[in-house]
Order: C-alpha cells, then structure tokens, then sequence
C-alpha cells in the first residue's frame, strides 16, 4: 500500500562508507546483502590517459551466484564521467575504446508539441561533449545505448540477454579530458535473492521552489502511476515528500539542474527514486519530463543525475491538472531510470532490444507522412504502451513480460516487507 509521508525510515538497505577497495580480481570482495539491495562506494584518483580523456585504476568486486540485478555509477560531479570499461568473469561488458554508437532521446513531450523536441533517436552525440580521440565519437552501441552524462550509470540487465552472472567485475572509472575532477566515486549497487514474486519500488518526491500541486492531484497522479507498474508486478510502496529551496522553474540540462538533482534525502529509504516537481522547465516548457539518463542513479543519491524531472506546466490541460497524465510520464521517465527504453522512437526506424515488445516502423504506420509516429498512428502496435516514446490521447499502461523482468532485477526494486 502506497504510503505518504514527511519521512521514511530504512536506510538500512543500503550502506557502506566509502572505500579505497581492489583493484585485482585476487584481492575482490563478495558484494551484495542477500535477499537485498547493497551500495558499496570507491574513491578513484583520476590522471590522463592520453587520449585527451582522465582515468582511474580499476575497481574489482565478486558477484555471487545468487546476483539479480548491478549498476554501476560513476560520480564526479558535474562533471561528464563514464565507466569506460567493464568486464565480468573476464567477458567484455563495455568497452568505450571500441565501441561508438548512436544516442537515444530522453524526453517525452506533447504530441502537439513534438516539433519543438529536436534530440531524436539518430542524433549523434556531438564530440564537443568534451571526449575526444578514439573514446568517443557519439554515443554507444547495442546493447545499451550509453550517454555522456554527468553520475553516468551502466545497469545489468537492461534486456534478458543482460541478466548479470557471477563472476569478478572489473569498472574503470574515467571523465572527459577537461572535466577538471580529479577523483570520482565509483557507486556498485547490487541486488541479490531470487527473481520470483513481486517488488516495491518507492519514490522520494521533491517540490523545486514554489511548485504547487495540490495534494489529491498527486495522490491521483501516485495512484495512476502504481496501477501501471502493477502491470510489471510492480508497486508503489514508501512515498517521501521533500522541498528544496531554489528556483521553481529549472532549466532542462546544466549545473543549475544538476544541483538540484543532488538534493539530499534525509529519512528516505535508500531504494527510494527521486521525482523532481518542477513548475516548468524555462528552456524546454512543452517537455513533460525526462531522466537523467538510461538509465540513471536510482540507489545512490545525492548525485548530479539522481533524479526524474517532472514539469507541472506542461501537464496542464484548460488550466487544470492531467493527473493521470502526470501519473503517466512519472512512470515513464521512472522506468527509464530503471534502464527501459523507448519501444519505439520518433522516427520509427529505431526501437528497444527486447523480444517481446511491439515495433511501429514508420514505413508502414506514418500515415500523415510528417517523419514521426504517433501514439494514434501506433495503437494497433505499441501506441499504448507505457514506453512508447510520446504521449497521446489514449491511455498508455502496457508493460511486456520482458520489461517487467527486467524492473523487477533492479536494486531498486524491494521485496514486500523489507
């Protein structure tokens, strides 16, 4: 049952001060709480690498057999870091070096609004990012389609085909050449237990500024999001409120963001998601609202990209409130945290990796011949879809068998009663 409250206890779930840690899967240390979730925290010195980026000596922990779920997080800061390797049980995970890609959209807007939105799925990633040399040239390939982000997060699994195993997991830490850090925090949080049964996903909700929303809004808005994630065997479960000081308009990307995004939670669980409520964002006012990336810091707080962002503005309909829209988009951009990505993209000629979720190519669905599928154009396909790239003037509540698996390994997700 969703509970709302000024603070919620439970930190317990995760702990660990920060550590200097291994470095050589020898001398690695069994990680994880079994039947829980576990962050564990390794300061890195970082020096130049050579190619015009900084890096750092690797960090080595031991997944047991019983491992559902890992994400690694990479936090500098402001500043634009990556794991820019990983191996688990000496197989390559990521390897940054040899592996450019293509970008994936983030935001989700009005369908009204779509023109206004030009970061598309075949946007590369412009080299002014601040990576240079062989290390970057875009984004990342298949499977999991990484940004340049500040607090850059790698989550296993993202797909079945990326469930984690057991093994020793090897994550160098790196940060773009003129980043100015020079160390950074390397966050492993794991989950451990059995994939049977369902999970609880709790949520610490900030209100930036002088954002108001009233308070059956929200809980309309909590509950449309709780029978989505239902479909996932998911529930909402712990819901913390917290207000930060600050502007009530926030722009759509930047230090100014980031900050905010670093809000610390006193009280919250430490599976809690942060959900950002802003007025509206100053830059961007028809975005609905986005994730710091996908995925982002979900377990590790207190981090430049550990939050969603939610515009109250851009949910308005008539002056009033589209709770069950907003209860839509906090699922959306919740599940992208959580590694999900779009099913299908604006252009229709990219869509996630899973097996089980619809594709709507535009070659056979844009009817109207303007570039982009609809939720409409694709109702018959995954218009309807929670993941589907924009909204639409339809209900969007599905979720695949695959999607759920793959929430339901993330640290985040707890078991009832934990």
């Amino acid at each position: 049952m969703r509970r709302i409250l000024g603070v919620v206890l439970g930190l317990a779930a995760c702990g660990g001060g920060l550590e200097r840690g291994a470095t050589r899967c020898e001398e690695a240390p069994t990680v994880g709480r079994p039947d829980g979730t576990e962050v564990r925290r390794y300061q890195r010195s970082l020096r130049t690498a050579g190619d015009g980026t900084l890096t750092g000596d690797p960090v080595a922990v031991l997944l047991p057999d019983d491992v559902l779920g890992v994400s690694i997080t990479v936090d500098g800061g402001p500043a634009i870091t990556a794991a820019t390797r990983v191996t688990l049980d000496g197989r390559t995970v990521l390897d940054l070096h040899a592996d450019p890609g293509f970008a994936q959209r983030r935001a989700r807007v009005r369908p009204d609004d779509v023109a206004t939105d030009t970061t598309g799925p075949d946007t590369f990633v412009a080299s002014d990012t601040g990576w240079v040399g062989p290390v970057l040239d875009g984004s990342w390939t298949t499977p999991f389609y990484l940004q340049p982000v500040p607090a850059f997060t790698l989550t296993m699994p993202v797909s079945d085909a990326t469930v984690p195993w057991a093994g020793c997991l090897l994550v160098t830490p790196g940060a773009s050449g003129d980043a100015g850090v020079g160390e950074v925090v390397v966050h492993v949080a794991t989950r451990r237990g059995s994939p049977e049964g369902p999970r609880v996903l709790d949520l610490a909700v900030i209100t930036a500024g002088d954002t108001l929303v009233a308070e059956a809004d929200l809980s309309s808005a909590l509950g449309r999001a709780d029978a989505l994630l239902r479909a996932a065997d998911l529930s909402l479960g712990d819901v913390a409120r917290y207000a930060v000081d600050g502007p009530t308009r926030l722009p759509s990307s930047g230090e100014e963001l980031g900050r905010v995004r670093a809000t610390t939670l006193p009280g919250a669980r430490g599976t809690a998601v942060p959900v950002i409520l802003t007025e509206g964002f100053v830059d961007d006012p028809d975005t609905l609202g986005f994730a710091a990336g996908i995925p982002g810091p979900t377990v590790v707080h207190g981090t430049h990209g550990s939050a969603v962002v939610l515009s109250i503005a851009a949910h308005l309909d008539g002056g009033r409130l589209d709770a069950s829209l907003l209860g839509e988009t906090l699922a959306h951009e919740v599940m992208h945290q959580l590694a999900l990505f779009h099913t299908t993209e604006a252009g229709g000629s990219a869509f996630d990796d899973l097996d089980d979720t619809p594709r709507c190519p535009a070659d056979r669905f844009d009817a109207d011949g303007d570039g982009e599928v609809s939720a409409e154009e694709c109702v018959d396909r995954d218009g309807q879809h929670a993941m589907f790239w924009i909204s639409g003037d339809l209900p969007q509540g599905r979720i695949s068998a695959e999607q759920g698996r793959v929430l339901r390994r993330q640290p985040a997700a707890r078991r009832p009663g934990e």
